[in-house]
Formats: C-alpha cells, sequence, structure tokens
C-alpha cells in the first residue's frame, strides 16, 4: 500500500491476549537488526489503531526484492550463486556476532534487493546480548544450510570457511561434522512435513470425491476442464482425436489438451484378476507416482510438475488409477544420443548431466527402478525423470547398493549396441 507517497508494508497483529506482545516483539527485533547496521526494510511507524484495535507496524516496501529461493534459481551459473550464498553466509555471521539468531530461518525470510539481502520476520529474532557462542551459531548455519537442494552440499565446506573468516574463527573437522549434521536433519524434518501436505486439503492442494474416487489436485492448475477430466478421466482416453504417448499392458498414457494447456494423464491399468487383487490392497500406483514426483522436486531433480491423482477409495475401486503431470517437450535420451547431426560437445555435456543425474540418486539412496534410457526427457538443456511409480527410497544401505546396482546395469544396457555413447558416460561417471 501506499503511505505518505512512499510504498510500505503495514502488518497489523490483532487479537486480545497476545496481538501487543507480538507486536513488540517484532518490533524490537527490527529496532535490534537496524541498531547493528543490518539490513532490513525501514520501521517507519508502529502505533496502535483505535478501530479495529489493533498494533501495527509499517515499514518500506522492498518492491523489486526476490526471495532467497528465487535469486538462487535465476542465478546464470556456479560462479554467481557461490557469490550470491556468500552474501547471505556474511550477513549470518554478522548477526550472529551481533547476538542475533533467526529461530526461522527460511529463504522466504531473506529477501534480495540490489547487492543487498534484507532479513525480515523479526517476531522470529533472539536477541542474546552478546555473540553467539559457537555450537548455536554452527547450529543456526546448518538450519540455514539445510534450506538447499542437496547438490549445494558440496559447498558446506566453502561456505562454512567464508562463514569462519567472518567470525575469525579457526574451522575444525568437528565444525564441519555437526554443521552437515544439523543441515541433514533440517532437510529431513522439511521433507517429511512437505510429503505430509501432498496428500490432504491445504494453501497447495486441494480434495475432490466422486461417486468413490478420491482425487487430489494442485490448486495452481484448477479450472473448468480439469475438473472435467478428474471428475470423468476415462473419456479422455476414447476421443477420436486421442494421441497417445503409450499403449501398455499395466499403463495407457496419453496427451490431453485441458484449457490450452497440455497435460500428461496416465491410467494404471490392471493385467488381469488376481493383478487386480493384489493392487486393490496395496498403495495405488497413481499415488507412489504423485510422492516420488514431489519427493525429487524437493530435492531440485527435474521431474514434470505432478497435476493431481484419481484413485479409487475402495477396494473395487482400486483397480484402475490416474497421474496427471505437465507435459515436457523433449527428446528421450535414447533419440537423442541416436541423432548423428548432434556435437560431441553436446552429446558429452547431457553425459554429463545424466551422469550427476545417477550420482545424485545414489547420494540420495534413490533407486529409479527402471532406467531406460526413454523415461529420461532432455528439454531445455535438463534432463527429466519420469515413470516414477517404480521409484523407491531406501533407508538401510546394503539393500540400497543392490537396487543401485539394478539401476546402474540397467542403464549400461541401454547402449549394448552404441559403444562409443556408453564410453561418454563411463567417462562421466568416474567424474561424477
Amino acid at each position: 500500500c501506499r503511505w505518505h507517497d512512499t510504498d510500505v508494508y503495514a502488518k497489523v497483529f490483532i487479537g486480545r491476549l497476545h496481538a501487543r506482545r507480538r507486536w513488540q516483539r517484532e518490533k524490537r527485533g527490527i529496532e535490534a537488526l537496524a541498531a547493528h547496521g543490518l539490513a532490513t526494510p525501514p520501521l517507519l511507524y508502529a502505533g496502535l489503531l483505535a478501530e479495529p484495535r489493533a498494533y501495527v507496524l509499517v515499514t518500506e516496501a522492498l518492491v523489486s526484492a526476490t526471495t532467497m529461493e528465487q535469486a538462487c534459481n535465476r542465478c546464470a551459473d556456479q560462479r554467481d550463486g557461490m557469490a550470491l550464498l556468500e552474501r547471505a553466509v556474511t550477513l549470518l555471521a554478522e548477526q550472529h556476532q551481533a547476538g542475533i539468531q533467526q529461530a526461522d530461518l527460511h529463504l522466504e525470510n531473506l529477501l534480495v534487493a540490489g547487492d543487498r539481502i534484507y532479513s525480515i520476520d523479526a517476531s522470529r529474532l533472539r536477541l542474546r546480548g552478546q555473540p553467539l557462542s559457537r555450537r548455536v551459531s554452527l547450529r543456526n548455519f546448518g538450519l540455514f544450510l539445510g534450506q538447499f537442494f542437496p547438490r549445494f552440499d558440496l559447498y558446506i565446506g566453502q561456505l562454512l570457511a567464508h562463514y569462519a573468516h567472518e567470525r575469525k574463527w579457526e574451522v575444525t573437522a568437528r565444525d564441519l561434522a555437526l554443521v552437515r549434521r544439523y543441515s541433514g536433519r533440517v532437510r529431513e524434518k522439511r521433507k517429511r512435513n512437505f510429503l505430509r501436505k501432498i496428500m490432504r486439503e491445504g494453501s497447495r492442494y486441494a480434495l475432490l470425491s466422486n461417486e468413490g474416487y478420491r482425487i487430489i489436485y494442485n490448486k495452481q492448475y484448477f479450472s473448468e476442464g480439469l475438473q472435467q477430466l478428474l471428475l470423468q478421466p476415462q473419456p479422455t482416453f476414447a476421443q477420436a482425436d486421442t494421441r497417445y504417448l503409450k499403449k501398455g499392458n499395466t499403463s495407457t498414457v496419453v496427451l490431453a489438451d485441458i484449457d490450452g494447456m497440455k497435460v500428461v494423464v496416465k491410467r494404471y491399468n490392471i493385467k488381469g484378476t488376481w493383478h487386480g487383487i493384489r493392487k486393490a490392497v496395496q498403495k495405488t500406483r497413481a499415488a507412489i507416482s504423485w510422492r516420488n514426483a514431489h519427493l525429487l522436486q524437493f530435492y531440485g531433480i527435474d521431474t514434470p510438475t505432478p497435476i493431481a491423482i484419481i484413485e479409487g477409495r475402495f477396494a473395487s475401486r482400486q483397480r484402475v488409477s490416474y497421474f496427471l503431470s505437465e507435459y515436457v517437450a523433449g527428446t528421450n535420451c535414447r533419440d537423442y544420443f541416436a541423432n548423428g547431426a548432434l556435437s560431441a560437445d553436446n552429446k558429452r555435456r547431457v553425459a554429463k548431466q545424466a551422469a550427476d543425474l545417477l550420482a545424485m540418486l545414489a547420494q540420495l539412496r534413490i533407486r529409479h527402478g527402471d532406467m531406460k534410457a526413454t523415461n529420461m526427457i532432455i528439454a531445455q538443456g535438463r534432463i527429466y525423470l519420469i515413470d516414477l511409480d517404480g521409484m523407491q527410497a531406501y533407508k538401510t544401505l546394503i539393500f540400497f547398493r543392490r537396487g543401485l546396482a539394478r539401476d546402474r546395469e540397467r542403464f549400461r544396457r541401454n547402449w549394448e549396441a552404441d559403444t562409443g555413447t556408453w564410453r561418454l558416460f563411463e567417462e562421466s561417471m568416474e567424474h561424477s
């Protein structure tokens, strides 16, 4: 909103019991950051509203700012990304040295505007009055790093060295081990919370029921056309102009146009009576694909965005389920490397991407389950992983190693007739 010809944000605190306390806590936090010269949107007004009775804080609006997460995603290359992260680490070190600890340190509470990074939501600041201890500092630093995708774990040592330099510390092996452990715990907790939300009604997802079917969909994609498809999915497979992407015994995949948006609709079929009985008492393959697609996206691994699932509530309805996702226009990995017109450099680049993808899955103890070259789509310079109903995350290392060996062997068989391409992958895997 506008206030004295200035773009501002007004935060109103309402409630009989806790409004004044929450207002005071955030006001103190903003003032503490400003007193130590730490970047935060300037506080322009703090006072009481008469009608309705409430407390208000007015801060200057950072109109052109983006969240830390958005800024990281926009970085052109690794060097720009590291420069941005080091600026954030410098801010964190300055806060810790000033005795300020951000208890809710997630990436939406850091705004990037120009060459500065601002802290917001000062209500969750803990004001210690003296520099934070080493253990508390490292724990909070681990909380910060746990917000990023696992691919950034390669730089934890470098970022910790930068943080220690700002605090005038000497880094020890124990410091690095503590930060890795804290960041891993944070990411695991975030993952559990995230995966719980995708199966229930919330700000991002909605539930529908229709004649014994349970439907979960992403609200971002909702339209009249999508609602019609969700309530009656089968006609999509029977139209005269239906474009089939796959016709198989266990699944059928079609490409649908929903209000101008291309959507992949995958129907999981039943091969026979006993197959149907077994699937009736198991989690549907649509639900497995839904969870696995979200899991990959949580880890920053490219896969077509999941849009919805349709599954039966009762055993008789479990025989068929549907999984909807965005359509990614690209070339599968097999056809890409079969293209003789592509340069060796392009093939080498994509082979390195594929090797890095396999290495990341191994780091996360994830087995895809069907590493056919056709399940890797190359689009816009990135590799998208599809066909996720056989994907599995392992807790036990010995079982994961067996699954990983099977995945690697299946991937190798894609190139039995193309030894030159397989050599490219072997060379890339050695350096991943």
